[in-house]
Parts: C-alpha cells; structure tokens; sequence
C-alpha cells in the first residue's frame, strides 16, 4: 500500500511540474492567465490511499500588466470579459489584445480568427445587437464640401481703432485678422479671412460744469498767462474724448475783472479754443450771461471736436471757490467691431457688425452669418458662421477654436480602435470614419471555459452561455487602446513552486524507497 501512496504523490507533484512549467513558459503570452494544479486526498474503503490532482484551475481575477505598444490595433482589458472572435462558423474566446488587418480588411487575431463587434452603417451609425465580423471598408472617402465654421476669439478690449478706411493690403487699417480652411464639393482648398476692424469711441459733445467763484477773492495785478497762477484766480480740468477715443483735458481758468463779473479762459492740452469770455453775475449770485458756450478743437488724426459747454449752473458767493459739477459725455472705448469677409482674396458678405456687452459678451447679431461664394467648376458654396461665443476682454486677441467641416478626398491610410472600442478608418486628408465597435464577452463561470490553443478558450456546459455588451458596461471591463494585456504569471511565485515541487517529489520519492527496504529485510528475515 505504501508503494501506491508514493507512486500517486510522485503522479500528482510530476501532474503540478507540468502545470508549474507551462505557467513559466508563458511568462511572455500576450493574454494568458496562470494555472495551479489543485490536490484532492484519495481513500478507499476507508484507508488512505494517497493523493490525486483534482482540478487544474485558472486565475481570471487578477489582470496581467498593461504593455503600451502604440499600436492602433492593439488593446487591453482590464477587468473582467473577453475578446470574440469567429471563423468559419467556429468561435473563440480571448484575452490576447494583439490584432491586425488581413489581406481582406477583416480585423484578425493572431491564429487568423475574425475579432467580433458591431459594425456601422453607411451613415456611421452603429448597428446595435448585429454582432459580425469586424472589417474595415478600402473604399475611398469623397470630398464634402465645407458648411460650417465655428469660430471662437477674443478681441482686444482697449484696441485702438484704425483711422484709415480699411483695405486688406494695408495692416494698419484693421485690427486684427484669422484665416480658415474651407472646402467645396470637388474638395479644393480655399481660404476665409476674417479681418476685425474696431470702431472709434464715441466723441465728446457736451460739457456740463458749475462752480462757485468766490466773491471775496481779489483782482490779479498781472495780465493772465496759464503758465502763471497769480494771473488768474481759480482753475479747473476736465476730461473730453475724440472720435477715436483719444483722451484730452480742457482747463478753464477764472480771472476776476470786477464786483460781479469775471473772465473765463478756455485751453485743451494747452492749446486756447476760444476768446476769453466775460461771465456777469447777478446781485444774488446767479449766473447773468453767458449761459453757455460753443468750443472747437481739431486734435491731430481724428475729426474736429465740438462741445457745447453749459455753465449756466454757475453763482458767485462769498463761500469760497468749490465745484458741484463737471461732467462730459463721450465714451473712449468702443464695443463695436466691423468683420470683413474675404474667400481667396474676394469679398463675400456684407460688413457683419458685431457688437458686446459690458460684461464682454456678445450681444448682437443673435443669429448665425451666412457667407455664399462661388468656386470655379464646384458647386456654390454657403457656410455658416456661429458667432455667440465670441468675447471682448482686455486680453490680446486669441482664437480659441477655428475648425471646419468639410475637406478634401482621401484614401484609407489605416486603422485604429479608441479606449471605448470604437473602430475607426483612417484616411489620407486627416479624416476619421466610425466602423464598428468591438463587443465583448462576459460568462457566469469562466473556470469551467475549455481551453484552446492561441491562448483562447471555448464555451462550455460548465461556463454557462457568452453574455456580450459593449466595454465598461454592466460587468464587462474596459480597454486601453494602443496595448496588450500581458501574461498574468508571477514568475517568482513559480520558482518558489517549483523548488516546492521538487521538494514534494524527493519525499515521495523516499517514502517508495524506505517502503522497498522495509520490504526487503522482510524477504531477508526467512
């Protein structure tokens, strides 16, 4: 009995070598999961009758690393579900994310099995819960035509506004410009500029001021000169706007003549714009003549200014010289722009006016811009120009988005899948076109899976039946696309089990021997 209890240890530590070594030699298999040989104890009738190899299960729970390869076709689970994959009416389980294109488009696994998905149909819409073989199309993409541009900047808050009349041959005469890529329905290029142009402030046109002059204050000895300020009594500034919204400041200098009457002197950046005018006060304070006034100014690269100055407000008391009033319209910013519009060199549209708010929205045109143009042997063209997300803010002037629909012919270049198993054919003029999508497998028991060649298992009794769904969703685990699922061995942890091994078959190994000589001092005893 002793001889068969050794002879089954040696059976089943030479069935866990086998396990152990298979293990290692697939320490490198794109997919593969490890094994253990599992040990049952053996009686019968009663006695022991050693030890047998019960079960020789897989490890699905842990992942094997993740190995970028860059590849477009490779890709990697994580979590639980495999790859399907059919040929010949045959199908096939997998873990190994190794995939290439064959001489007929079909996405291939390594042992020429067709990976599984759902395709789309021509209009690139996936055709849900028709799995088939995953294949990429060779034919041609056509040209479309360009119809949309969307278009996002920033234009410059505090931008000066050009003076010249604008022409796209001269720099200064706008402010800022973008250029875009359209296409038309043969697919030539053409190019959409748009050049900016800001609109001036608003011009100062009115002036309102009063004061009071005190009436205790005193003649001045010396004739007036603004350079000197005991030739004059008080003085005050204020702020006035060009077309451009150039800043100026206009002095006026207040000279008493007489018991109630005065001289008011009138200067913008030092410069006189006026005779000097005689303000005549009424015995209780109030202003008698003038009550108000016309100044001209020409500043230099802008048109003339005209203000209306009103100091009807005035009075003349013995409280001293104080200032109730100095306001004056005009606006040196703008919150207009012009776009100027311009296909290949050539006008297309109107003058599009844009205008913001002050918090630096849009706030008209509400609607899109429609540019039409018409290309030499293509049909006409009509693009439509969102321009809601357009900003003006202090900052530089940026494009944030500047992309087109529409592009030129091209030819398949490649294949690639994205992280959510998403097929995609890859053209020459830089297209993507959806294709299908890879589906995936998931089953109650994988351990009860029988396995295959090429690093694959099948379905079986004992496994239950393939639920398939698409990556990440219920059970189902995700990808990583441009990788491969490595072997999920442990090769220290083999190692160990292997010298286990080998410790485990020397003792079965002496139990036989020290059996055979305690037989044979029996045979030696008669």
């Amino acid at each position: 009995m002793s001889y068969n209890i050794g002879l089954s240890g040696l059976r089943a530590t030479n069935q866990s070598l086998g396990v152990i070594s298979h293990n290692i030699a697939n320490v490198s298999t794109a997919g593969f999961k490890s094994a253990r040989a599992e040990f049952a104890a053996v009686y019968g009738g009663g006695q022991p009758g050693g030890v047998e190899v019960n079960n020789v299960s897989q490890n699905f729970e842990r992942d094997g690393d993740v190995v970028n390869t860059g590849r477009s076709l490779d890709l990697a689970i994580s979590g639980n579900g495999f790859f399907m994959t059919s040929l010949n009416g045959q199908s096939a389980y997998t873990r190994a994310g190794t995939f290439n294109r064959d001489a007929d488009n079909f996405i291939v696994a390594n042992n020429g099995m067709r990976l599984q998905g759902y395709m789309a149909d021509e209009a690139g819409q996936l055709i849900q819960g028709v799995v088939q073989d995953l294949r990429v199309d060779v034919a041609n993409l056509p040209a479309q035509a360009s119809t949309r541009l969307d278009f996002v900047a920033n234009l410059k808050a505090d931008a000066v506004a050009p003076t010249g009349a604008f022409d796209t041959a001269e720099a200064s005469s706008y402010n800022f410009s973008q250029s875009s890529e359209l296409y038309d329905s043969l697919g030539t290029r053409h190019v959409l500029t748009q050049y900016f142009v800001k609109m001036p402030g608003t011009a100062s046109t009115q002036l309102n001021f009063a004061a009071n002059l005190n009436a205790d204050a005193t003649i001045p000895e010396n004739a007036f000169a603004p350079t000197n300020s005991s030739s004059y009594n008080f003085s005050r500034s204020s702020e006035l706007f060009d077309s451009r919204g150039n800043s100026h400041v206009m002095t006026q200098y207040f000279v008493k003549t007489g018991a109630d009457t005065w001289e008011a002197h009138y200067y913008i950046d030092g410069k006189a714009v006026s005779t000097p005018q005689n303000l005549t006060f009424n015995p209780a304070g109030t202003l008698a003549s003038p009550g108000s006034l016309t100044l001209e100014y020409e500043p230099e690269g802008a048109t003339k200014m005209i203000i209306a100055l009103d100091h009807s407000g005035m009075t003349q008391h013995a409280s001293g010289f104080n200032m109730s009033l100095n306001q004056a319209d005009g606006d040196p910013s703008s919150n207009s722009w012009e776009v100027n519009y311009r296909i290949d060199g050539k006008a297309v549209g109107t003058v599009q006016a844009l205008t913001f708010n002050t918090d630096g929205s849009l706030a008209t045109p509400a609607g899109n811009i429609t540019l039409n143009y018409a290309p030499a042997g293509a049909e006409a063209m009509e693009v439509s120009l969102n321009p809601a997300r357009m900003t003006q803010f202090a900052a530089d002037f940026n494009v944030s988005r500047n992309q087109h629909d529409g592009y030129t012919a091209g030819e398949l270049a490649g294949v690639r899948f994205e992280s959510n198993g998403n097929m995609y054919a890859v053209f020459t003029n830089g297209q993507d076109q959806l294709k299908g999508k890879v589906v995936m497998a998931h089953f109650a028991n994988p351990d009860g899976l029988r396995q295959g060649d090429d690093t694959s298992w099948h379905q079986s009794f004992a496994s239950g039946a393939a639920v398939i769904g698409e990556p990440g969703t219920g059970v189902l685990g995700s990808l990583t696309a441009g990788a491969y699922e490595g072997s999920n061995v442990e090769l220290t942890g083999e190692l160990v089990n292997l010298m286990t091994a080998q410790r485990n078959y020397q003792a079965n190994s002496k139990s036989i021997s020290t059996a055979d000589k305690m037989t044979q001092v029996l045979f030696n005893s008669f």
